[in-house]
C-alpha cells in the first residue's frame, strides 16, 4: 500500500508534487457550490476535512455551530487563526482525536467538499 502524501507539510509551505503550489486545493474562499448551500444546513455541521477553514467559518459567519475535522494539525492552526480575525467560534479537531475531546459526535449536517 502507498503512503498518504503529507497533508500536514503542504499547510506548511511544501508542495505537493515538484513545481506545484503548497495546497492546491485552497482557494481563495470557501468552495463555490457552498454559498447556494448553507440554507438547508442545520447545526450542528461537521466539515470533514476542513483544511484552512474557508468553510467552516463561513458557515459559523452564517450562525452555525462548526466542527472543522482534519488530520493536518497546520491546518487545524490554520482553521482556528482566521476564525479569530473574524472573531468567529469554530472548534476544530483531528479525526483520532474526536471520541477523546468531549466533542458530539452526532452532526446534523456534514459537509465535504473537493475542488
Amino acid at each position: 500500500m502507498s503512503e498518504l502524501p503529507d497533508s500536514d507539510a503542504t499547510y506548511r509551505g511544501t508542495p505537493l508534487l515538484p513545481g506545484s503550489r503548497s495546497a492546491p486545493w485552497n482557494i481563495a474562499g470557501p468552495q463555490p457550490a457552498l454559498p447556494g448551500v448553507p440554507a438547508g444546513m442545520t447545526s450542528p455541521v461537521l466539515d470533514a476535512g476542513c483544511g484552512i477553514g474557508a468553510a467552516a467559518s463561513t458557515l459559523a459567519a452564517l450562525g452555525h455551530d462548526v466542527v472543522g475535522l482534519d488530520r493536518a494539525p497546520a491546518a487545524l492552526g490554520q482553521t482556528v487563526a482566521g476564525a479569530r480575525e473574524r472573531a468567529l467560534d469554530v472548534t476544530v479537531a483531528r479525526p483520532t482525536s474526536v471520541a477523546t475531546t468531549g466533542i458530539s459526535p452526532l452532526w446534523s449536517t456534514v459537509r465535504c467538499s473537493t475542488r
